[in-house]
Protein backbone atom coordinates (compact mmCIF):
# COMPACT_ATOMS: atom_id res chain seq x y z
CA UNK A 1 0.00 0.00 0.00
CA UNK A 2 1.25 3.46 -0.91
CA UNK A 3 1.61 5.91 1.89
CA UNK A 4 0.91 9.26 1.04
CA UNK A 5 3.60 11.68 0.71
CA UNK A 6 4.05 13.99 3.88
CA UNK A 7 4.04 18.19 3.25
CA UNK A 8 7.38 19.17 3.39
CA UNK A 9 7.80 21.07 6.86
CA UNK A 10 8.81 25.15 5.76
CA UNK A 11 10.76 26.57 8.21
CA UNK A 12 9.87 29.26 10.34
CA UNK A 13 12.26 32.15 8.68
CA UNK A 14 10.26 31.12 5.03
CA UNK A 15 6.38 31.22 6.64
CA UNK A 16 4.72 34.93 4.62
CA UNK A 17 4.40 37.48 7.33
CA UNK A 18 0.49 38.88 6.24
CA UNK A 19 -1.05 41.93 7.31
CA UNK A 20 -4.16 41.30 9.30
CA UNK A 21 -6.53 43.63 7.43
CA UNK A 22 -5.43 41.65 4.31
CA UNK A 23 -6.14 38.42 5.67
CA UNK A 24 -9.60 39.25 6.42
CA UNK A 25 -10.82 41.24 3.31
CA UNK A 26 -9.08 38.23 1.01
CA UNK A 27 -9.31 35.25 3.01
CA UNK A 28 -9.08 33.20 0.09
CA UNK A 29 -6.13 34.24 -0.66
CA UNK A 30 -5.12 32.35 2.56
CA UNK A 31 -7.39 29.41 2.88
CA UNK A 32 -5.10 26.73 4.72
CA UNK A 33 -2.05 28.31 3.90
CA UNK A 34 0.99 28.33 6.94
CA UNK A 35 1.25 31.87 7.45
CA UNK A 36 2.40 34.71 10.35
CA UNK A 37 -0.06 37.10 11.53
CA UNK A 38 0.37 40.00 14.05
CA UNK A 39 -2.76 41.06 15.74
CA UNK A 40 -3.99 41.75 19.03
CA UNK A 41 -5.46 38.05 21.19
CA UNK A 42 -8.18 38.10 23.27
CA UNK A 43 -8.11 35.03 25.73
CA UNK A 44 -11.41 34.36 28.04
CA UNK A 45 -13.15 31.54 29.56
CA UNK A 46 -15.47 31.60 26.42
CA UNK A 47 -13.01 33.62 23.89
CA UNK A 48 -10.25 32.71 22.05
CA UNK A 49 -10.52 35.04 19.41
CA UNK A 50 -7.53 36.95 17.10
CA UNK A 51 -8.93 41.01 16.00
CA UNK A 52 -7.58 44.05 15.33
CA UNK A 53 -8.92 47.45 16.16
CA UNK A 54 -7.91 49.38 12.68
CA UNK A 55 -9.46 46.89 10.13
CA UNK A 56 -13.41 48.00 10.87
CA UNK A 57 -16.22 46.10 10.86
CA UNK A 58 -15.95 42.45 11.96
CA UNK A 59 -12.76 41.24 12.22
CA UNK A 60 -12.36 38.53 14.87
CA UNK A 61 -10.65 35.05 13.82
CA UNK A 62 -11.16 31.74 16.42
CA UNK A 63 -8.19 30.83 17.57
CA UNK A 64 -7.40 27.22 17.98
CA UNK A 65 -4.13 25.25 19.75
CA UNK A 66 -3.40 22.75 18.08
CA UNK A 67 -0.05 20.10 19.20
CA UNK A 68 -0.43 17.58 16.75
CA UNK A 69 -0.15 19.89 14.21
CA UNK A 70 2.03 21.66 15.52
CA UNK A 71 4.62 18.71 16.28
CA UNK A 72 4.04 17.32 12.67
CA UNK A 73 3.13 20.34 10.33
CA UNK A 74 6.17 22.69 10.58
CA UNK A 75 9.81 23.82 12.34
CA UNK A 76 8.89 23.51 15.95
CA UNK A 77 9.00 26.68 17.67
CA UNK A 78 10.87 26.87 21.17
CA UNK A 79 9.29 29.67 22.62
CA UNK A 80 7.30 27.68 25.13
CA UNK A 81 7.29 30.41 28.08
CA UNK A 82 5.82 32.89 25.69
CA UNK A 83 3.30 30.30 24.77
CA UNK A 84 2.36 29.33 28.44
CA UNK A 85 1.66 33.40 29.09
CA UNK A 86 -1.49 33.33 26.87
CA UNK A 87 -3.02 30.29 28.09
CA UNK A 88 -6.43 31.49 29.78
CA UNK A 89 -5.49 31.66 34.02
CA UNK A 90 -8.84 32.12 34.95
CA UNK A 91 -9.56 36.44 33.84
CA UNK A 92 -9.63 37.80 30.59
CA UNK A 93 -6.86 39.06 28.71
CA UNK A 94 -5.72 41.13 25.46
CA UNK A 95 -2.43 40.91 24.38
CA UNK A 96 -0.64 42.10 21.06
CA UNK A 97 0.43 38.86 19.50
CA UNK A 98 2.55 37.39 16.67
CA UNK A 99 1.40 34.17 15.56
CA UNK A 100 2.36 31.13 13.11
CA UNK A 101 0.02 29.01 12.19
CA UNK A 102 -2.52 27.51 9.28
CA UNK A 103 -5.53 29.92 8.42
CA UNK A 104 -9.25 27.93 7.74
CA UNK A 105 -12.29 29.96 6.88
CA UNK A 106 -15.22 28.52 4.85
CA UNK A 107 -17.09 31.63 5.09
CA UNK A 108 -20.07 29.84 7.03
CA UNK A 109 -19.94 30.84 10.85
CA UNK A 110 -18.70 27.74 11.91
CA UNK A 111 -15.67 28.09 14.21
CA UNK A 112 -15.53 27.88 18.08
CA UNK A 113 -17.87 29.43 20.76
CA UNK A 114 -18.55 32.87 18.79
CA UNK A 115 -19.21 30.93 15.31
CA UNK A 116 -17.00 32.62 13.17
CA UNK A 117 -16.10 32.56 9.75
CA UNK A 118 -12.44 32.00 9.90
CA UNK A 119 -9.79 29.78 12.32
CA UNK A 120 -6.50 30.06 12.90
CA UNK A 121 -4.22 26.85 13.96
CA UNK A 122 -1.69 27.86 15.44
CA UNK A 123 1.79 26.07 15.72
CA UNK A 124 4.45 29.22 17.22
CA UNK A 125 3.46 31.96 19.36
CA UNK A 126 6.38 34.44 18.34
CA UNK A 127 5.46 37.62 20.63
CA UNK A 128 3.00 38.01 23.29
CA UNK A 129 2.29 41.40 25.74
CA UNK A 130 -0.35 42.09 27.55
CA UNK A 131 -2.08 45.22 26.51
CA UNK A 132 -4.40 48.32 27.83
CA UNK A 133 -6.82 49.96 25.27
CA UNK A 134 -5.75 53.12 25.98
CA UNK A 135 -2.13 51.69 24.06
CA UNK A 136 -4.44 51.53 20.74
CA UNK A 137 -3.75 54.09 18.06
CA UNK A 138 -6.77 55.14 16.89
CA UNK A 139 -8.28 58.98 15.81
CA UNK A 140 -9.52 60.28 19.16
CA UNK A 141 -12.52 62.93 18.78
CA UNK A 142 -14.78 64.85 21.22
CA UNK A 143 -18.49 63.79 20.24
CA UNK A 144 -19.68 66.38 18.59
CA UNK A 145 -16.88 66.54 16.24
CA UNK A 146 -17.80 63.11 15.17
CA UNK A 147 -21.11 63.64 14.18
CA UNK A 148 -20.24 66.83 12.75
CA UNK A 149 -17.63 65.55 10.64
CA UNK A 150 -19.76 61.69 9.96
CA UNK A 151 -18.32 60.93 6.67
CA UNK A 152 -14.79 61.37 7.79
CA UNK A 153 -15.34 58.93 10.29
CA UNK A 154 -17.61 56.93 9.16
CA UNK A 155 -16.63 53.18 9.01
CA UNK A 156 -13.77 53.86 11.10
CA UNK A 157 -12.40 52.48 14.54
CA UNK A 158 -12.26 55.79 16.70
CA UNK A 159 -11.97 56.89 20.57
CA UNK A 160 -14.57 59.10 21.00
CA UNK A 161 -15.28 61.10 24.62
CA UNK A 162 -19.08 61.86 25.11
CA UNK A 163 -22.47 61.40 27.26
CA UNK A 164 -23.97 57.87 27.47
CA UNK A 165 -27.59 57.43 27.70
CA UNK A 166 -29.26 54.45 28.36
CA UNK A 167 -33.12 52.76 29.70
CA UNK A 168 -35.81 51.86 28.14
CA UNK A 169 -35.31 50.96 24.09
CA UNK A 170 -32.62 53.49 24.79
CA UNK A 171 -28.44 53.42 24.44
CA UNK A 172 -27.29 56.56 22.50
CA UNK A 173 -24.83 59.04 22.73
CA UNK A 174 -24.62 62.89 22.82
CA UNK A 175 -22.41 65.75 23.40
CA UNK A 176 -22.65 68.71 25.36
CA UNK A 177 -22.23 70.87 22.38
CA UNK A 178 -24.97 68.81 20.11
CA UNK A 179 -27.48 68.02 22.20
CA UNK A 180 -29.61 66.76 19.43
CA UNK A 181 -27.51 64.98 17.60
CA UNK A 182 -27.66 61.71 19.32
CA UNK A 183 -25.53 57.79 18.07
CA UNK A 184 -27.36 54.83 19.01
CA UNK A 185 -24.99 52.41 21.12
CA UNK A 186 -24.07 49.36 20.92
CA UNK A 187 -21.75 47.11 22.91
CA UNK A 188 -19.66 44.33 21.49
CA UNK A 189 -19.54 40.59 22.64
CA UNK A 190 -16.10 40.83 23.59
CA UNK A 191 -16.02 44.53 25.05
CA UNK A 192 -15.45 43.38 28.33
CA UNK A 193 -11.98 41.44 28.00
CA UNK A 194 -10.83 45.03 26.81
CA UNK A 195 -11.69 46.42 29.70
CA UNK A 196 -11.05 47.26 32.75
CA UNK A 197 -12.98 45.77 35.69
CA UNK A 198 -12.57 48.75 37.52
CA UNK A 199 -14.44 50.92 34.96
CA UNK A 200 -16.39 47.91 33.52
CA UNK A 201 -17.95 48.12 37.27
CA UNK A 202 -18.14 52.17 37.08
CA UNK A 203 -20.79 52.01 34.28
CA UNK A 204 -22.91 49.09 35.71
CA UNK A 205 -23.24 51.07 39.16
CA UNK A 206 -24.15 54.00 37.04
CA UNK A 207 -26.55 52.49 34.61
CA UNK A 208 -28.46 50.26 36.70
CA UNK A 209 -32.18 51.11 36.24
CA UNK A 210 -35.01 50.94 38.33
CA UNK A 211 -36.88 47.63 36.41
CA UNK A 212 -40.63 49.11 37.23
CA UNK A 213 -39.55 52.22 35.54
CA UNK A 214 -39.86 52.38 31.45
CA UNK A 215 -38.86 56.21 31.86
CA UNK A 216 -36.03 56.10 33.73
CA UNK A 217 -32.79 57.09 31.92
CA UNK A 218 -29.64 56.70 33.50
CA UNK A 219 -26.13 58.59 32.08
CA UNK A 220 -22.63 58.69 32.44
CA UNK A 221 -19.61 60.71 31.02
CA UNK A 222 -18.10 58.06 29.15
CA UNK A 223 -14.31 57.06 26.69
CA UNK A 224 -15.61 54.73 23.98
CA UNK A 225 -13.05 53.17 21.72
CA UNK A 226 -15.28 51.47 18.80
CA UNK A 227 -16.59 51.38 15.45
CA UNK A 228 -18.50 54.19 14.00
CA UNK A 229 -20.94 53.98 11.08
CA UNK A 230 -23.34 56.40 9.19
CA UNK A 231 -26.80 54.15 7.89
CA UNK A 232 -26.87 54.41 4.18
CA UNK A 233 -30.35 53.72 4.13
CA UNK A 234 -31.01 56.09 6.38
CA UNK A 235 -34.28 58.50 5.27
CA UNK A 236 -37.38 60.95 6.48
CA UNK A 237 -40.54 59.82 5.92
CA UNK A 238 -43.29 62.21 6.44
CA UNK A 239 -40.56 63.67 8.30
CA UNK A 240 -40.32 61.01 10.71
CA UNK A 241 -36.71 59.36 10.78
CA UNK A 242 -37.18 55.79 8.90
CA UNK A 243 -34.27 52.27 8.23
CA UNK A 244 -31.73 54.04 10.41
CA UNK A 245 -30.05 52.11 13.47
CA UNK A 246 -31.52 51.11 17.06
CA UNK A 247 -35.13 51.53 18.38
CA UNK A 248 -37.07 51.63 15.68
CA UNK A 249 -34.67 52.71 13.41
CA UNK A 250 -34.44 55.84 14.14
CA UNK A 251 -30.51 56.90 14.45
CA UNK A 252 -28.35 58.21 11.31
CA UNK A 253 -25.45 56.62 13.41
CA UNK A 254 -24.35 53.77 15.29
CA UNK A 255 -21.24 53.15 17.65
CA UNK A 256 -19.94 49.50 18.24
CA UNK A 257 -18.10 49.66 21.46
CA UNK A 258 -15.01 47.71 21.44
CA UNK A 259 -13.34 48.70 24.42
CA UNK A 260 -14.66 51.05 27.39
CA UNK A 261 -11.74 53.37 28.59
CA UNK A 262 -13.38 55.71 31.08
CA UNK A 263 -17.13 55.89 32.66
CA UNK A 264 -17.91 58.41 35.56
CA UNK A 265 -21.06 60.50 36.92
CA UNK A 266 -21.80 63.57 34.70
CA UNK A 267 -20.57 66.65 35.95
CA UNK A 268 -22.98 68.81 38.55
CA UNK A 269 -23.91 71.10 35.21
CA UNK A 270 -25.93 68.07 33.72
CA UNK A 271 -26.89 66.22 36.61
CA UNK A 272 -30.65 67.96 37.09
CA UNK A 273 -30.86 68.08 33.26
CA UNK A 274 -33.48 66.03 30.96
CA UNK A 275 -31.86 63.96 28.51
CA UNK A 276 -34.46 62.58 26.67
CA UNK A 277 -34.03 64.30 23.05
CA UNK A 278 -35.69 62.33 20.24
CA UNK A 279 -32.97 61.89 17.61
CA UNK A 280 -32.44 65.20 15.23
CA UNK A 281 -33.84 64.49 11.71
Amino acid sequence: MLLAAKEPRPLLGEIPTIDYCNLIHNPNAFREKVIRVHAKYRVGAKWSNLYSPYCGGPSEIWVNFDETYFNDSFQPCQKTNIAEKVKFKGFDQVFDIVLVGKFYGSGEPNYGYDRSRFMFVVGCVEQATVVESSEIKVPTVMYCDLVQNASRYNERVVRVQGLYSSGFEASYLRGSECKNELTWVEFDELYKTCTSKEVNEALDNLMRLNPESLTERKRASVVFLGYFEVSPTYRLLNDYPRDGFGHLGRYKNQFTVKCLEHAAALPAKYAGKSLNQKPRH
